[in-house]
C-alpha cells in the first residue's frame, strides 16, 4: 500500500532573484535574501547551496526556527533523517508552538518507523492548530499503517472537510475503505479523486481493485490498465492477473 504524504516545507515564498547577485554572494548580512537562496537552490536540486544558505540565516539569526526546519527539510530529502530530528528540536527549543515543525517532525519519525514518537508529534500539531491539514492526513496515514482503520478514516474525513477539493485525502480515505473491504465505499471515493483529478493513478488502480472485489470485471480492467498507462506499477503482477 502506498499512501500520499504531503509535507509543508517552511521556507518562505520563493522570489526571483537575479542570477549575478546569487552568484556574487551579496547577501551581506542579509538573512531574509540568504533564506530566498536557500529555497530557490532547495528547488533546483542544488540542496549542498540550500544548506549553506540556511546557515548563513542561522550564522546571523541563531533563533530562527524557520530557518532549522527547513534545513531539517533539506536533511530529510536527503535522507539524513538523524539530522532533521535534531534541527527541529534546535528550532522547538527557541518556537515549541511551531506547529509546522512539529508535524514535519512526526513525518520524519514516520521514515524511522518512530510510530509512537510520530503519533505523539501529530497528535501535538493537532491540539495546537485543530485545522492542520498535513497533520490529519500525516496521521491518518500513521493510523492505518498501524492497524487502526477507524482512526484513519476519521483524519482523512477532517481532511476532506477542511480540503474538500485535495484529491488525495479521497483516495487514501479509499485506499482504507478497501482495506476494511467496504468497496462500494472505495469506489465512491476513488470517483471523486479522479474528479478532482482525472490523471491520479493510484485511484484508478484502487478502484479497479475494488471493482474486482465487486464482480465489475471489465470495468476492473479498463480501470487498472488506465492506471498502469499512467505508470502506476504497485504491485506489478496485479495488471497481467486481472487481464486473463
Amino acid at each position: 500500500m502506498k499512501k500520499i504524504v504531503f509535507f509543508i516545507l517552511l521556507a518562505v515564498t520563493v522570489s526571483l532573484i537575479t542570477g549575478s547577485r546569487i552568484s556574487a554572494g551579496l547577501g551581506g548580512n542579509d538573512a531574509d535574501y540568504y533564506m530566498r537562496v536557500g529555497g530557490e537552490k532547495f528547488s533546483a536540486g542544488e540542496y549542498a547551496g540550500a544548506l549553506a544558505a540556511y546557515n548563513m540565516v542561522i550564522k546571523l539569526e541563531p533563533k530562527n526556527a524557520v530557518a532549522y526546519g527547513n534545513r531539517a527539510f533539506v536533511k530529510y530529502t536527503l535522507k539524513d533523517y538523524k539530522g532533521a530530528i535534531a534541527e527541529y528540536d534546535t528550532g522547538l527549543k527557541y518556537e515549541p508552538d511551531a506547529v509546522k515543525l512539529v508535524a514535519d517532525r512526526g513525518m520524519v519519525k514516520m521514515e524511522m518507523k518512530d510510530y509512537k514518537g510520530a503519533l505523539a508529534d501529530f497528535d501535538r500539531a493537532i491540539k495546537t492548530d485543530p485545522e492542520n491539514e498535513s497533520a490529519y492526513n500525516n496521521r491518518g496515514n500513521l493510523k492505518a499503517i498501524t492497524g487502526d482503520q477507524k482512526g484513519s478514516l476519521e483524519d482523512f474525513t477532517k481532511l476532506i472537510e477542511l480540503k474538500p477539493d485535495f484529491a488525495p485525502a479521497y483516495d487514501n480515505r479509499a485506499i482504507t475503505y478497501y482495506e476494511m473491504k467496504d468497496y462500494k465505499a472505495a469506489i465512491a471515493d476513488c470517483d471523486k479523486a479522479i474528479s478532482l483529478d482525472p490523471e491520479f493513478a493510484e485511484a484508478y488502480y484502487y478502484r479497479g481493485m475494488a471493482e474486482k472485489e465487486t464482480g465489475k470485471k471489465s470495468e476492473s480492467i479498463k480501470d487498472l490498465e488506465k492506471a498502469k498507462k499512467l505508470g502506476y506499477e504497485e504491485p506489478k503482477d496485479q495488471f497481467e492477473t486481472l487481464a486473463k
